[in-house]
């Protein structure tokens, strides 16, 4: 089983230019819909978390939440998009830069698609597009008229006369959902018709064939269908150990959703990460001088990348702190025992030893050949590297950053000269977030950064996924946006 913060080469070295249409992402409100405010507010944050991943990676751009999609369609247009994507609140999209890039290869080869979303023609009813996810040609959807998508339902009083379709053969789960469906002769009367059977007429009227969302996309996400039993939700997510409770979810993605991260909360308690969930030079040199003293989160070579960047000397310290013990014994482990050369058998001679990332366990060789090739060169100049930084002075410390950041300070105060930190993605990970609300993160995190001492150079980012560099000082802050929902009565 894959964990959320496992890494592949797709993740680490991403092009965001391969995404060159201006995209906007939303999340529709439905909040008059769950009845639990817990599960309203923290499904709100935690579909904002998703997106708010692809923004820092200048993939796409926030365009607010509202309960209307016609609103935010229109926040989009006036932003300059040419699509917009649409996410009810509850979305889970972990991998929402992967459904980004095919949308922009998509519009590519579709210019004049109108909307690509999960197509629900059961039978009896016409077909229409379940709102947890809708991927929007802008210009398209003005030049029909800009038409709100409509929960029309069942109508007493009237019936609807829509064109009639034809289905594709293939379907991508339930035999309600093809993979395509296009216009057909005649029209036909309805009395029940899905969610979005609108938008689904006026496309087939002016010919436009409506895909479904493929396979590939699929995987990236999960919704939540908080509306499905939310008390039990509420209550299977703030205990995710607690299998009697995930026992009773009859939701399939809902149980599914909870068990991985049951299962993700449960590995980070003695996960070691031998390569690094980012880039290790991405941010390039930041330090004034060579390095008198680093402190480093105990993942990959990060700490080394850093060293080699800005300079150090025979007297640089390096301090390596983390919540978990694995991870520091890991780093005391491979600094006593490795020599530098095939990182990729020591790890497999260890293998038993440490909670590995599943991602490259079992796939060592290769990993160690890209982390040479991308980030040292050559095997010789890593080799080099090593032997320098393993002479330097090492301290280790057990330290939770999110909770006693003081404890870091105290350690960082000690030292003169340079100092660095580097505090990877430790403020905005996902269990953080799922975990936390999103006011207390931020209460917390300003705490951590009140602390810090005004001549140390950062690398890492704060909790909403910003350079901590840029954020403390350079002065470009951001807070995270607050529930509130439209439906004022809630």
């Amino acid at each position: 089983m894959r964990d959320y913060n496992s890494i592949s080469e797709g993740e680490r070295y991403f092009n965001a230019s391969q995404v060159d249409i201006p995209v906007g992402v939303g999340i529709l409100d439905i909040s008059r819909d769950i009845p639990n405010h817990f599960v309203r507010e923290r499904c709100f944050s935690m579909t904002y978390w998703m997106i708010n991943q692809s923004v820092k990676q200048n993939l796409c751009e926030y365009r607010g939440f509202d309960h209307s999609v016609k609103e935010l369609l229109l926040a989009s247009k006036r932003a300059g998009d040419k699509v917009c994507i649409i996410l009810a609140q509850g979305m889970m999209a972990p991998r929402l830069y992967k459904i980004i890039n095919k949308t922009a290869k998509y519009f590519k080869e579709h210019p004049d698609f109108f909307v690509v979303g999960h197509i629900m023609a059961k039978q009896d009813r016409y077909p229409g597009l379940h709102r947890q996810m809708l991927i929007v040609n802008i210009e398209t959807w003005e030049r029909l008229g800009a038409p709100e998508f409509l929960e029309q339902g069942f109508f007493w009083d009237r019936s609807p006369t829509y064109p009639n379709y034809e289905l594709s053969s293939d379907t991508m789960s339930a035999d309600y959902t093809p993979a395509w469906i296009k216009s057909a002769n005649g029209t036909q009367t309805y009395s029940v018709v899905e969610d979005g059977a609108n938008w689904i007429a006026l496309a087939l009227e002016n010919n436009i064939t409506v895909d479904n969302l493929d396979f590939e996309m699929r995987e990236c996400k999960a919704f939540l269908y908080p509306y499905e039993n939310p008390d039990l939700l509420e209550r299977a997510w703030t205990n995710l150990q607690d299998e009697s409770l995930l026992d009773q979810i009859e939701n399939f993605t809902q149980r599914a959703w909870l068990r991985k991260l049951g299962y993700q909360e449960f590995i980070e308690k003695d996960r070691v990460y031998a390569y690094n969930t980012e880039r290790l030079s991405g941010e390039g040199v930041r330090a004034p001088a060579p390095i008198d003293s680093i402190f480093s989160a105990a993942a990959g070579f990060k700490t080394l990348a850093l060293l080699r960047n800005n300079g150090f000397h025979e007297n640089t310290i390096v301090n390596y702190y983390d919540w978990c013990d694995s991870s520091i014994n890991f780093k005391k482990h491979l600094l006593e025992t490795w020599d530098g050369i095939d990182f990729d058998k020591w790890l497999l001679k260890h293998d038993l030893e440490y909670n590995f990332s599943s991602t490259y366990r079992g796939n060592y060789s290769e990993f160690w050949k890209k982390e040479i090739e991308k980030e040292f060169e050559s095997k010789e100049k890593f080799k080099e590297l090593w032997d320098r930084y393993r002479k330097l002075k090492h301290n280790f410390f057990v330290i939770d950053l999110v909770n006693e950041p003081e404890k870091l300070i105290s350690e960082i105060n000690k030292q003169t000269g340079i100092k660095v930190l580097w505090t990877t993605n430790i403020w905005p990970t996902m269990m953080l977030h799922w975990n936390v609300d999103m006011d207390t993160i931020e209460q917390k995190y300003l705490t951590f950064e009140s602390l810090l001492p005004k001549d140390i150079v950062l690398y890492g980012q704060d909790y909403l996924a910003n350079d901590l560099q840029d954020r403390i000082h350079y002065g470009i802050t951001e807070t995270h946006p607050r529930f509130s929902t439209a439906w004022k009565k809630l």
